[in-house]
């Protein structure tokens, strides 16, 4: 008996100095991970905070270049992060790609973000300020919709797109088919770099100045260009005078290449007369003291696809910015009920607005000039009126604006963008000494 007793306690004392040692090695390796994982978290930290630094540099000085530095973790891990910044594009839209790298002797955190703004071309309709004007029924807008200001409205109005603004919806009940968000900032831009830039680069004919421009295209794609004092009326084939005087009076080329070889066609300073058929892709431009004037319907070739006809294909895309105002013109051509006007393109006015010329007596007399239908886009500062309600019939324009399914993917070329947002974040994390291995 004594001596099974002895036996016992050995064992019993061999079982537990086993199981001590047993747990002592997992308490050891419990606080080795402690340790790693906080290694991780710091690293992680780290890297988050690289990236803060690279996004604030974008957004605030947009520098080419920022520096690599040392970091000290309160835990005694040690490293760097370094920051590579590169010039993006994606749909046509520049912006910045920042791949971050945060390391330390057993662990690297990768982050990778792309900071991009989003081109005002995305909008059916976007204003800053709205001026009291309505919205009324036998309205729609087909397109998403943003306004810094109020949405005023009267009757049924029909938007067929996501709608916000900053202000809220007065009067009327409106119908919002993809819903309604208020208290949403976005500010109209005012960077028109990118647009002069490639103005200047599309030739000298692309960029007169001080002398008002009229443009026709063709469906065979061809575009006539008028620059003399005779307007749509001009034929002489001689050079314009002083400034301008490699610009022909009257030309006609042979395709938008061979009128600006960057696609960008900016008057500066003059006003900018366009109508016709487009068959092709070209922004115009009104830079300086000008407006736009829209004297016909101007059309693509092939139709555009919209949400109530999306299978329609097309490559034409026509893009029109302002610094001031971009107006239906008052004639004959615009003035017929049965016809209507439609602009195909995506309209932009950085300090005026998108408007119908005597919108309340156009041609003289008090009369109704049908359904001013826009494909593409309307973003402005200030909404000016095509119309005027309450009279039968109504006055000047009823509106119908659809959006551009294509401008889901493409931006006209040197189109204003908003605010630089961030388009894509993505982190990973590599242990490069495994802490994993000692566990049986």
């Amino acid at each position: 008996m004594g001596r099974t007793s002895l036996m016992m306690v050995i064992a019993f004392n061999v079982i537990f100095m086993g199981i001590g040692f047993r747990l002592s090695s997992i308490t050891s390796s419990a606080y080795s991970k402690y340790i790693a994982y906080d290694c991780i978290e710091q690293a992680s930290l780290v890297a988050e905070s690289a990236a803060n630094v690279a996004i604030a540099n974008v957004f605030w000085s947009q520098a080419t270049a920022i520096p690599s530095t040392v970091f000290q973790g309160g835990t005694g891990v040690a490293g760097t992060f370094t920051i590579t910044k590169g010039v993006s594009m994606q749909g046509g839209i520049s912006g910045y790609d920042l791949n971050i790298a945060a390391q330390d002797s057993s662990v690297n955190v990768y982050t990778y973000v792309r900071v991009q703004g989003t081109s005002f071309s995305q909008f059916v309709m976007f204003t800053t300020t709205e001026g009291g004007i309505l919205w009324v029924t036998g309205d729609t807008c087909r397109g998403n919709y943003h306004t810094q200001d109020n949405i005023n409205c009267s009757g049924t109005p029909d938007f067929q797109g996501l709608v916000t603004s900053l202000g809220r919806v007065v009067g009327g009940t409106p119908n919002f088919e993809r819903g309604y968000t208020p208290n949403v900032n976005i500010p109209l831009s005012g960077d028109f770099t990118d647009l002069n830039t490639l103005g200047g680069a599309g030739g000298n004919q692309s960029h007169p100045s001080g002398i008002d421009t009229y443009v026709t295209f063709l469906a065979d794609g061809k575009v006539k260009v008028q620059t003399g004092s005779n307007g749509y009326g001009e034929t002489s084939t001689a050079m314009n005078s002083g400034v301008n005087n490699t610009i022909p009076k009257c030309t006609t080329y042979t395709s938008i290449s061979a009128l600006t070889s960057s696609g960008v066609l900016l008057v500066n300073n003059g006003d900018l007369h366009v109508k016709g058929v487009l068959n092709g892709q070209i922004t115009l431009g009104c830079t300086g003291s000008g407006n736009v004037y829209v004297d016909s319907s101007v059309v693509y070739h092939n139709p555009a696809p919209t949400l109530t006809n999306p299978t329609l294909v097309t490559t034409d895309l026509l893009s029109i910015v302002a610094n001031n105002d971009i107006i239906v013109a008052d004639n004959a051509n615009n003035n017929n009920p049965a016809k209507g006007v439609e602009i195909d393109a995506s309209i932009y006015s950085l300090n005026g607005g998108f408007g119908a010329e005597n919108y309340n007596n156009r041609g003289g007399s008090r009369l109704y000039t049908g359904i001013l239908k826009v494909v593409g886009g309307i973003q402005e500062s200030a909404r000016n009126p095509v119309g005027q309600s309450g009279g039968s019939p109504c006055l000047g324009f009823l509106k119908n604006y659809c959006y551009n399914l294509n401008l889901q993917y493409l931006s006209p070329k040197g189109y204003p963008l908003t605010q630089f947002g961030i388009k894509n974040w993505v982190d990973s994390t590599v242990i490069t000494n495994s802490f994993w291995s000692d566990i049986k």
